[in-house]
């Protein structure tokens, strides 16, 4: 930063209207460059002085220690400032690496449970007699029904598959 524009800066720092960036600017300018530094401490005083008086709030005249005090507790914002800004990217770079781990999970989950239908195990204590009468047996009562049965099954995307031409155990699996 140049004389020239921290002497331009001088109104808006007494004002306090310097954005953390400019202030900080400001500041090493200022600890750096003797003139400035007078020049500042010249209009802080006289400002803050006639700004008391006009307010009849004049309660300590020591104006090289407020200009003091300003100057510390503007060094003081800057470091909060920068410590809320380096906070930011700490958590956005927390964001951007727990994010995906989050969608990946989510999306593992939802792939390999699609389909899994939990439910409680219980024990039942009925049991189901002469269901079929004794001149019916199961495996006829399938093979009258076994086209009712198929159709059924695809409309919930499940097919039976027979083993070895029509006979043995039907293995019912999903399509």
């Amino acid at each position: 930063m140049t004389c020239l524009t921290a002497q331009s800066l001088i109104l808006k720092y007494i004002n306090n209207e310097l954005s953390g960036t400019q202030l900080e600017a400001f500041l090493n300018h200022i600890d750096n460059c003797n003139d400035c530094r007078d020049e500042l401490q010249i209009y802080y005083i006289m400002f803050r002085g006639i700004k008391q008086l006009d307010d009849d709030t004049v309660s300590d005249y020591d104006f090289h220690r407020q200009f003091e005090e300003s100057l510390d507790f503007s060094r003081r914002k800057i470091v909060r400032l920068s410590i809320a800004r380096k906070a930011k990217i700490l958590i956005l770079e927390l964001l951007i690496v727990v994010f995906p781990l989050f969608l990946d999970y989510s999306y593992a989950r939802e792939r390999y449970t699609k389909g899994i239908v939990y439910t409680q195990k219980k024990e039942s204590s009925y049991q189901i007699n002469n269901y079929f009468n004794v001149n019916n047996n199961l495996d006829k009562y399938i093979e009258e029904n076994r086209n009712k049965i198929e159709r059924y099954l695809r409309k919930r995307g499940t097919s039976i598959r027979y083993n070895a031409g029509d006979q043995g155990p039907a293995i019912i699996s999903r399509d």
